[in-house]
């Protein structure tokens, strides 16, 4: 299986190796899921997903996604939004936000998904994919079945979407700020976002 989390490596098997579309995981991206869920619970919201991605941008707009999605912003662009208003953050009051499970949190960063995967199901041998030149070469192997690996976590951005083109930043220390918020979080393993994926269906 592949993940489906990167619209771009997505695209890209799709492109480059139509004969491996059969093993991309029929999951929707996180993006998708968490708006197909607050949508369920709160039919009458908006949703705007604000990252450091340009294939969002696209990826919204597909049939796949039910048009859980009414908009995509980039870091940038919220930054420049934020300057025009004249909105200084650091004198904003914080808000603690804190429904994300430690395992949902290192999603954004390279091996993150693959790590979680290792932990809950047996008999998986993950490849974390860094960048498209990795994605390449790994799948090649795939194709031919030349590999070990039975879990392919591919990203297109070099280190995963924490370095996405439209980040406000790259820096090595994006990848620490990743594990250090994971580690902070409450709720640990997944249970909680079982729960709450469950819930959502309820009426």
């Amino acid at each position: 299986m592949t993940t489906s989390c990167c619209p771009s490596f997505v695209m890209f098997i799709e492109k480059n190796f139509p004969e491996l579309v059969k093993y991309i995981s029929s999951s929707p991206s996180p993006m998708v899921e968490t708006a197909m869920l607050l949508k369920r619970k709160y039919p009458d919201i908006k949703t705007v997903f604000i990252g450091p991605c340009t294939s969002k941008k696209l990826e919204y707009r597909m049939e796949k996604t039910q048009g859980a999605i009414d908009s995509v912003i980039s870091f940038e662009e919220l930054q420049a939004l934020l300057d025009a208003r004249e909105v200084d953050l650091l004198v904003q009051e914080e808000m603690n936000i804190d429904d994300a499970s430690d395992m949902g949190r290192v999603f954004a960063k390279c091996g993150g998904i693959s790590s979680d995967i290792a932990k809950l199901a047996e008999g998986v041998e993950p490849v974390a994919m860094s960048g498209i030149d990795e994605c390449r070469a790994n799948l090649l192997k795939l194709k031919f079945n030349k590999t070990t690996a039975n879990f392919f976590e591919g990203m297109a951005c070099d280190g995963g979407c924490l370095n996405g083109a439209l980040s406000l930043h790259h820096d090595v220390k994006n990848a620490m700020e990743i594990d250090k918020y994971s580690n902070n979080a409450t709720h640990k393993g997944i249970d909680s976002a079982v729960e709450m994926y469950h819930d959502s269906w309820k009426k």
